[in-house]
């Protein structure tokens, strides 16, 4: 057994038999089962029916074994998130140079070497989101606790404990949970030091209608995180309040693209006009009838929205922060007029429509928005590794890029989509998690594979994607390229987080 597997199971028993002498047999049962079954080495459905078993006891103690077993998966994941690095890397080393080349020159002890890497990359992904998958079916058991002690605990030890994780998980189920003694512990948590603890309790608050913590919720419509700041404004919208009006059309001067527009659907809902993101038109309104509002949606019309945007094969986003994944795998040099054919005199490959598609929408990001692209075979390439701005210069280079971009090779989607998460640090890490980008549009004509080209699990990838953007922050727009194209996935994807799917 690895070492990392013998720690993370000692841990999770020292847990578990540090629980009362006095639990009934049907716990005591339950527990060893718990033992045995929740264990990294096991299958995923395994490891998922151990959590719901425990979690039908609805108990503080069930609540504490689960959230130790969060702090179990942190733990076990560093290892092998340090491995999968290390493997990724190597891999890149002994490809990158041909990455656009569709017959690869590797003597036959290079090539071996290359396919055992493949598939321990594979394995070591497989296992990253078996972990996220545990934890993310521990927040959903959690959030239907309603016994006492159960939410007591959540609420002292689970708010205090020392992993942002923890204090994450238990600040989300509170909010679905809805006890009004939640309220007082998750207004200190917007002092939090980790940005997505702060944002899980604006939420919940919101979720609890709790008025009064609406002076705290305005002040983090000022906070130095993006995400944060958009957590108070969704939190706003739930609590309906007439005070929360004019801090928002403040906060909507101050802010830009995506996030300014979200300030404008909640101010729509709230007031039931229509400014889009007009703030003097906003302003003026709120002048002449905040005597006469209620607080309810509703009434005529008031304004006209300034329309416009970033587009991208017909979706429009009002972000400035974007980032453009685009598959560049062999079967993109296919018929973009007839998709699964070959291209005949006079017809455009599918690439070059996308790279022409891509080069016009760069034209449409605002002088103040930022950018960077993306593309991806088997391998991943960054053109830019931090978002940068969307000056002519910059676009002009960009557009050198893609023109220069030709298609080869197989459809690596997961990495595709965790190389834009990692430009500014995943969700898991705390302290990069306020993301440069907010926007994404995912291209592909096909379905997802490995690096090795095989098939890759479309579950697998959804998984990590809500582990990477559990609060949403980052909108995830697809696009599909021809028939082949895994039109469900990309649904679901796109659907997940908050993004569109179109067909193509």
């Amino acid at each position: 057994m690895r070492r990392a597997t013998i720690v993370t199971a000692g841990l999770l028993l020292l847990t578990i038999v540090a629980g009362p002498a006095t639990w009934a047999s049907e716990w005591s049962d339950a527990l060893k089962a718990y033992k045995r079954d929740i264990r990294p080495d096991n299958p995923i459905p395994r490891r998922i029916g151990a959590v719901r078993a425990v979690a039908m006891f609805g108990t503080r103690d069930a609540a504490r074994i689960l959230l130790a077993t969060v702090s179990v998966t942190e733990k076990t994941e560093r290892p092998l998130e340090e491995e999968k690095e290390k493997v990724s890397e190597r891999i890149q080393t002994i490809l990158g140079s041909q990455q656009f080349a569709e017959k690869r020159v590797l003597d036959a002890g290079v090539m071996a070497g290359l396919k055992d890497l493949q598939a321990k990359l594979d394995r070591l992904q497989r296992k990253l989101v078996a972990e996220a998958r545990v934890r993310q079916e521990i927040a959903e058991s959690l959030a239907t606790f309603d016994d006492p002690k159960a939410v007591s605990f959540l609420v002292g030890d689970g708010l205090r404990d020392s992993s942002s994780r923890v204090r994450e998980i238990a600040a989300t189920a509170l909010g679905s949970i809805g006890d009004p003694s939640a309220i007082k512990p998750l207004r200190r948590l917007l002092s939090d030091k980790a940005i997505s603890v702060r944002g899980a309790a604006l939420l919940s608050l919101g979720e609890l209608r709790a008025e009064v913590a609406l002076p705290d919720i305005l002040k983090r419509l000022k906070d130095n995180a993006w995400p944060v700041r958009a957590a108070a404004v969704k939190a706003l919208g739930k609590l309906a309040a007439k005070a929360a009006v004019g801090p928002l059309i403040d906060a909507m001067e101050r802010e830009e693209g995506r996030l300014q527009k979200d300030i404008a659907n909640v101010l729509e809902e709230l007031t039931g006009q229509r400014f889009g993101v007009n703030v003097e038109g906003w302003r003026g309104w709120w002048k002449d009838h905040a005597g006469e509002f209620g607080g309810e949606a509703g009434g005529k019309l008031g304004g006209h929205a300034k329309r416009g945007g970033v587009s991208y094969y017909g979706i429009e986003t009002f972000s400035n922060r974007i980032v453009y994944v685009i598959d560049v795998s062999g079967s993109m040099n296919g018929s973009h007029a007839m998709p699964g054919r070959e291209v005949k005199d006079g017809e455009t490959k599918k690439v070059d429509a996308a790279k022409r598609e891509l080069i016009r929408s760069l034209k449409t990001i605002p002088k103040k928005g930022r950018f960077s692209i993306v593309v991806y075979n088997d391998l991943i390439k960054v053109w830019e590794a931090k978002l940068i701005p969307a000056t002519k210069s910059n676009k002009k280079k960009a557009e050198a890029f893609v023109n220069g971009l030709t298609a080869a090779q197989s459809t690596n989607i997961y990495g595709a989509l965790e190389a834009v998460f990692k430009m500014a640090g995943m969700g898991a890490n705390d302290k990069h998690y306020d993301l440069a980008a907010d926007t994404i549009f995912l291209l592909t004509d096909g379905t997802p594979t490995k690096a090795d080209g095989t098939i890759d699990s479309t579950d697998k990838i959804l998984v990590a994607c809500r582990e990477w953007n559990r609060l949403k922050r980052v909108t995830i727009h697809c696009i599909g390229i021809g028939r082949a194209h895994n039109g469900r996935f990309m649904a679901q994807l796109a659907t997940e987080n908050g993004g569109k799917y179109v067909a193509r």
